[in-house]
């Protein structure tokens, strides 16, 4: 089980900043905290739009952008995705205290089968939740009309699975770190390409899963856990239903309010959550074990190939007609899970890469 206690040299340098901070003497340091880089007006501005409520300040999906919206767009934006079919439901029902009366049973039941310590029970059991909060990210680097679309982040903070949720990030992330495809980011990517043998054949190509973490059905997130801890040994049996069961309350609990209305997640795992990206990762491992590898398209075609969670990258020595035609035959496979696909000859984006050619024979990388 993971390691729950904390890092002493983080504790240390923790403590150092700590004191510095408490030791500055701010009156003698007094154009630290009068000198701004505003003018007047603009602060002046700032405090306008942050206390407007017809506007609402979010930051950019990707980009690292500021946008601004119309409140009543955000909330077209919002319910475009709330409305779903199949991935949420309105709860009108007290919550709160069935919510922390499961956690209960399900912690001391772990605690009692010696599956837990008395540290990471005490860690487990928060006993005065605070209801997640769901907020949108706009989709403003894709193409739009008039809204774009917006990506759900539930902020669990303070809820009764934050801490369970924790724990099962420390037991999924290094499988996901495993996986043969596993991307951990751009600059992993630019040490990857360096020793990469181009050939004028080849197309720069990407893959992207339309929606993943409201895709993931419940019961297929269950049996990529079941596939990814297949090689433990029967001792660990305990152990896997204990994380199982971990999982399935995260799910059933999956409850935050939005605009004054609480909803629960009935369909995927929710972005916020802190395991959501591992659980994604073996997710994908397993379809691309059951769905992709095998494809003769592949094993053939396919010259590179990594992953950063839902985002694919891969270096394909086929037609484009032909790797469309791969595109559109994944999208057959028995997970629901759909992709999008581009490809070029010349250059393309990933994450915040722009991957282009040089002469037909260098590969360089732009970071956007």
């Amino acid at each position: 089980m993971p390691q729950l206690a904390s890092d002493n040299v983080i504790d240390t340098f923790q403590q150092a900043v700590s004191r510095d901070l408490y030791n500055l003497n701010c009156k003698k340091h007094k154009n630290w905290i009068t000198q701004n880089n505003l003018t007047k007006s603009e602060r002046k501005a700032l405090v306008s739009l942050k206390l407007d409520s017809r506007t609402v300040i979010k930051e950019a999906d990707k980009g690292g952008n500021i946008v601004l919206m119309d409140r009543e767009d955000y909330l077209e934006m919002a319910s475009r995705h709330l409305n779903t079919p199949g991935c949420y439901e309105l709860r009108t029902d007290d919550f709160r205290k069935s919510a922390l009366e499961q956690v209960e049973a399900h912690i001391l039941n772990w605690h009692r089968k010696g599956l837990i310590t008395d540290d990471e029970r005490t860690y487990l059991w928060i006993k005065e939740p605070v209801t997640p909060t769901m907020y949108f990210l706009p989709k403003i680097h894709k193409p739009y009309e008039r809204i774009p679309e917006g990506r759900p982040i539930m902020s669990g903070i303070g809820w009764v699975t934050e801490n369970i949720s924790e724990y099962l990030d420390l037991l999924l992330k290094p499988r996901a770190m495993s996986l043969h495809s596993y991307l951990q980011d751009s600059t992993s990517l630019i040490r990857k390409l360096k020793n990469f043998t181009w050939q004028s054949t080849f197309l720069l190509a990407t893959l992207d899963v339309k929606a993943l973490y409201t895709s993931i059905q419940h019961k297929w997130a269950m049996i990529a856990v079941d596939y990814t801890f297949r090689h433990e040994s029967a001792s660990y049996y305990n152990h896997l239903n204990m994380i199982k069961e971990m999982l399935h309350l995260t799910f059933d609990l999956n409850v935050f309010t939005f605009d004054n209305k609480v909803y629960q997640q009935t369909k995927g795992v929710a972005m916020g959550t802190k395991y959501a990206p591992a659980l994604a990762n073996i997710f994908m491992g397993m379809l691309e074990d059951k769905a992709i590898y095998t494809e003769s398209f592949f094993i053939e075609k396919i010259q590179f190939w990594t992953r950063y969670i839902d985002d694919v990258f891969c270096i394909v020595d086929s037609s484009i007609e032909e790797f469309h035609a791969f595109v559109d035959k994944l999208n057959l496979n028995f997970f629901d899970i759909q992709f999008t696909g581009e490809c070029n000859k010349q250059r393309i984006h990933f994450l915040d890469l722009t991957i282009y050619l040089e002469d037909q024979t260098t590969r360089d990388y732009e970071k956007f």
